[in-house]
């Protein structure tokens, strides 16, 4: 019996790892369940044997791809506004923009979570207040202007992610990041020192 339940748990696993990634690849309508348990490595029939929806499975796959989010943001080394800096270098690259199956979740996939059900858009909203936090606690600013200091932040990040993944002329989506890149890092390097107005 304890065996099979560490099978089904590691079905579970690998069901959830490859919708996390071809979910940011695809878009959370892009790719069926079929393919995904195809993918896999288990059959469509199995399916319901660890999800009741395919909304479940979105649900926990976005669960997922966020929570590989925060522990890649949870590897800056430095701290504090050069922390950002570096966070800011490391996203917007050609890397990044041409990686979305191992990228930022909130970047690939915000405009599906748009029009997603509810549970969806709740655990994005959830996370994405968390990812808004600790963007304010790097830049060192709080209250209310902090938390808009940092939503600029990641809203340009995002949309610069976003558009750059959009566009099918190559120089403008180099364009796009590299002009994004410099303009948040000018911003964060204007801030008025801690504990200054």
């Amino acid at each position: 019996m304890a065996k099979s339940q560490a099978e089904k748990a590691q079905s579970r696993e690998r069901i959830l790892s490859v919708a996390s990634r071809r979910f940011r690849e695809a878009g959370l309508e892009g790719i069926g369940v079929a393919e995904l348990m195809a993918e896999a490595g288990l059959t469509h029939g199995g399916f319901y044997g660890h999800f009741h929806s395919r909304d479940a499975l979105v649900t926990a796959a976005l669960a997922r791809a966020l929570e590989e989010n925060e522990a890649e943001k949870d590897k800056t080394e430095r701290h504090g506004r050069a922390g950002l800096i570096d966070y800011v270098e490391g996203y917007l690259t050609p890397e990044h923009r041409d990686g979305p199956g191992t990228g930022c979740a909130v970047g690939a996939l915000v405009g599906d979570v748009a029009r997603a059900d509810d549970d969806t858009r709740a655990l994005f909203s959830t996370r994405f207040a968390r990812y808004l936090a600790w963007v304010e606690a790097l830049l060192e600013r709080h209250g209310q202007q902090g938390r808009e200091e940092a939503a600029f932040v990641l809203s340009t990040l995002v949309g610069a992610l976003t558009l750059s993944r959009a566009v099918s002329d190559p120089e403008l989506s180099k364009l796009i990041l590299s002009g994004a890149r410099k303009q948040i890092k000018a911003h964060i390097k204007a801030l008025p020192a801690p504990g200054q107005a």
